[in-house]
């Protein structure tokens, strides 16, 4: 049985819904809501359903795009501004009846317009024209897929280990500014790591130096670990020996011998560090050759004409005058002056190049400028068909006229029925 309201304590909102809202929920709906809840809901769902309707009388969403497609964009445009109230409608009521400072009589006439929307909720999400699966559900994977997803996982993990191992072992073997401000190293001694020749120091200091740690050696098997110029670091060390004389750490030289060459596709990000002077960025790796070749047209040209044979043969020429991307031209200098002298690759006045990419061009225009080439290139290939045709009759003809009143045929039989007995015996 339906609730009755007393109108007293109750405000409307509008004029067009006579439904009693109370008080405090028509302050907080005031804002952003002209009616009560269940009526906006209803509305809402009345008129998705009517543009439901409208689409499913044209065939469907990918039918009424094709043979309605200026309806399709109003239909379309006012379907998903429906759906997007009503979803926003649904949030914000779900939103206050969380509240805690709503009253019970708020909460009731959230819930029922909430209700309002499950009863609809299943016809109001499908999309017209399109079929859907009645067991589409997601089922539960079985053990094997199960098993086969945690040895898929297992198999992933290793090799993000191993690309790691790989990267790590590459930016230790070989030192850079950048990656030792990242390790925390001091300043003083990033000079120290980056110069090939080991500064000499004083016995005093080098004693001092080496006497907190003993000394090490390295075997071919590398640490990816980063060591620090205190704290080197090895795989496997020997028994501590006393040093006799100064050293210097000995991971500099094997830091040397174990270097590794490094990718010319990842370069590592370079951080100056703070107080310091920026670090210029080194020249990119990728080296132009000094010839090029180019390929043959045959392979570059879409539905070819079959009267105009284009060439097959590749071309070795000297490659054209470039410029790296530290040395490139400034935006404002980019456009074509008056002395621009055309180079080596560009294209002819005459050269028409085809529009594949169909920027600002609509879809049904595109249709319709692909359908045009593929009927001329089909039209060419019939045209060859019929030529080739005609030439053989005509061939024939030739043949018949020209040829045949010449022929002895009493001598031609003879001379086939000599060779047959020769092939017997």
């Amino acid at each position: 049985m339906a609730k009755v309201y007393k109108p007293a304590p109750y405000t409307p909102l509008t004029s067009e819904c006579v439904h009693g809202v109370p008080s405090s929920l028509a302050r907080k709906l005031a804002k952003w809501m002209k009616s009560c809840p269940t009526c906006v809901i209803t509305r809402l769902a009345h008129q998705l359903e009517i543009l439901q309707r409208m689409i499913a009388r044209h065939g469907g969403i990918f039918k009424q795009k094709e043979t309605h497609p200026m309806m399709h964009q109003l239909v379309r445009k006012e379907w998903v501004t429906a759906k997007l109230e009503m979803q926003n409608t649904i949030d914000r009521l779900e939103d206050l009846l969380k509240d805690e400072d709503m009253g019970v009589e708020d909460v009731a006439m959230l819930k029922e317009a909430l209700q309002v929307w499950e009863k609809k909720r299943d016809g109001l999400e499908k999309v017209p024209g399109v079929r859907y699966a009645d067991d589409a559900e997601e089922k539960e994977p079985t053990k094997e897929e199960k098993k086969g997803a945690r040895l898929l996982m297992v198999w992933l993990k290793m090799v993000l280990q191993k690309e790691m191992s790989q990267e790590e072992q590459e930016e230790v073997a070989t030192p850079t500014k950048s990656g030792l401000h990242r390790q925390r190293v001091p300043v003083r001694h990033q000079n120290f790591l980056l110069s090939t020749t080991p500064p000499v120091t004083s016995p005093q200091k080098g004693s001092c130096a080496n006497s907190q740690q003993p000394s090490s050696t390295t075997t071919s098997t590398w640490n990816p670990t980063p060591a620090t110029p205190f704290e080197p670091q090895q795989t496997k060390r020997t028994p501590p020996t006393t040093p006799k004389t100064p050293t210097t750490p000995p991971f500099v030289k094997t830091q040397q011998k174990v270097a590794t060459p490094k990718s010319s596709i990842k370069r590592p990000r370079i951080d100056s560090p703070p107080g310091s002077p920026p670090i210029p960025s080194d020249h990119k790796r990728v080296r132009i050759a000094d010839r090029v070749t180019i390929s043959p047209k045959h392979l570059n040209v879409v539905n070819p004409s079959p009267f105009e044979p284009l060439p097959r043969t590749q071309i070795t020429v000297p490659h054209a005058a470039h410029t790296v991307a530290e040395h490139r031209r400034r935006r404002r200098e980019f456009h074509r002056g008056k002395h621009y002298v055309p180079g080596a690759w560009a294209s002819r006045d005459s050269s028409i190049k085809a529009n594949t990419s169909f920027f600002r061009v609509k879809n049904k225009m595109m249709e319709v400028l692909v359908r045009n080439d593929l009927v001329a290139a089909k039209g060419e290939m019939e045209t060859v068909k019929q030529l080739k045709l005609i030439a053989s009759h005509w061939l024939v003809l030739w043949w018949a006229k020209h040829v045949v009143p010449k022929l002895d045929l009493e001598k031609l039989v003879e001379d086939m029925g000599q060779m047959e007995k020769k092939e017997e015996v």
